[in-house]
């Protein structure tokens, strides 16, 4: 049994029936996984891309006093003036709304875990079987806790997490402005985050978030993103004259023996996120970093990425921002794109989303991939930066580049492995990366 991996598929939500449905989703040869995280995105077919930028995210730890959180945003295309939003709830892990609307679209709660997976339950059906990527965390050697945190409300201030029993080291960050209620809660205007921050065997602590906003009920559609490489989370906001301002940050500070402190600079608003807090084995190796000069994104081909151990799995966020912490008060396309990969499994998915500034014609769409690690897509729904998985060596991973671009693009990665004199338990790791297949239900 391994002491801590994730592997990853995707699967086309259900439709049928009338609710509650059930829905089981598996990968064969895990176990009894303890935590799971949902991607979902509006798009019908892999590797497709569809008009309407919908993008949501779920987590769980499989507690049964709080059954997940989810989170979704939306971006209808094609309107004189933009239409956006998004949702947001505890006790779900799938919180999907319609793309002219921030009603529901598909709501599903956590029911159990199962043999290789878990059952969802659908309590709204979606009405066309959108992609969902999911990922389970497993192994005999970690812990799990799902959960929100508010931040400090004072500029420079911290806050503290302190409700597990054991160290963390690892986090994943989701989400976008706003509480989560158990009853449903929409906003107009779609924003969002997912952030990644880890503690190295030696202490060091590193982290990085995408972040963006879409200005709802515009003549002209006003957006804006930004990479960085210093905190899980960064607020958005436009005016309703449409200057552009990058507000609250919050930084993870430390990992503590019982949860973590966060700072928060830049702002007074209190910024609800939620947190998916990991316990790694002691031995386990972990770094945060910005692998665009690694990537050379402007050539084709095998990059080596080598942060100095064996990587085994990761977590990559990237965007079309070329400039990491771009604070310059200038709004820019959105155009990002979030996935997960496992060497050991031979497993990735990837979600995207892009929406167009400054149109009079809102353009928007997203793409949902089942075997690729970066896929930025632009306004003209054509790829603008396109990898997957390779290999792994002693040294860290390979990273193949199908589409290049004439910009070295922010890719920010959580890297996540173990050290070469330790290789016993990682030669699954050492072959060439077979992506899976498509899986419907």
């Amino acid at each position: 049994m391994v002491g801590f991996d994730f592997q990853t598929y995707q699967v086309a939500a259900t439709t049928v029936g009338t609710p509650p449905v059930n829905q089981d989703l598996s990968i064969s040869g895990i176990g009894t996984p303890k935590g799971m995280v949902i991607e979902i995105s509006g798009a019908t077919t892999n590797n497709g891309v569809t008009n309407h930028a919908r993008w949501g995210f779920g987590v769980t730890d499989g507690s049964t006093t709080d059954q997940g959180f989810a989170w979704s945003t939306r971006s209808e295309h094609g309107q004189t003036t933009s239409d956006s939003g998004c949702r947001r709830s505890a006790d779900t892990v799938v919180q999907f709304s319609l793309s002219a609307s921030n009603s529901a679209d598909g709501i599903a709660h956590w029911d159990s875990w199962i043999t290789d997976g878990a059952r969802i339950v659908w309590d709204d059906l979606p009405a066309t079987g959108v992609m969902m990527n999911v990922t389970f965390f497993y192994g005999d050697d970690f812990d799990i806790d799902a959960h929100t945190f508010a931040g400090s409300t004072t500029d420079g201030g911290t806050a503290s997490f302190s409700g597990v029993t054991w160290k963390p080291r690892m986090m994943l960050v989701y989400g976008g402005q706003g509480s989560y209620p158990v009853t449903p809660s929409s906003v107009n205007s779609g924003r969002g985050h997912v952030g990644v921050a880890c503690e190295d065997t030696d202490g060091t602590i590193t982290q990085g978030s995408l972040n963006f906003w879409d200005r709802d009920n515009r003549g002209t559609t006003q957006v804006a993103q930004i990479m960085r490489d210093d905190a899980v989370q960064q607020q958005i906001q436009i005016t309703g004259g449409g200057a552009l301002a990058f507000t609250t940050l919050q930084a993870v500070d430390s990992f503590n023996d019982d949860g973590y402190t966060m700072s928060t600079n830049g702002g007074t608003a209190g910024m609800e996120t939620v947190v998916l807090l990991f316990r790694l084995p002691n031995n386990m190796r972990c770094a945060v970093r910005d692998i665009s000069t690694e990537l050379e994104t402007s050539a084709t081909g095998i990059k080596s990425i080598e942060p100095g151990f064996e990587v085994g799995t990761l977590k990559v966020l990237a965007s079309s921002e070329t400039t990491i912490n771009d604070t310059t008060t200038t709004r820019r396309d959105v155009e990002m794109s979030s996935s997960f990969a496992s060497l050991l499994g031979s497993n990735s998915t990837c979600s995207s989303i892009q929406m167009e500034e400054n149109s009079a014609f809102s353009d928007t769409s997203c793409s949902s991939s089942n075997n690729r690690l970066i896929r930025i897509i632009d306004q003209d729904e054509a790829l603008l930066y396109d990898a997957q998985v390779s290999s792994a060596d002693a040294d860290g991973v390979n990273i193949n580049v199908l589409t290049s671009s004439a910009s070295d693009h922010i890719v920010m990665a959580l890297l996540i492995g173990i050290d070469r004199p330790n290789i016993e338990s990682l030669k699954p790791y050492a072959h060439t990366f077979q992506p899976n297949t498509l899986i419907r239900l």
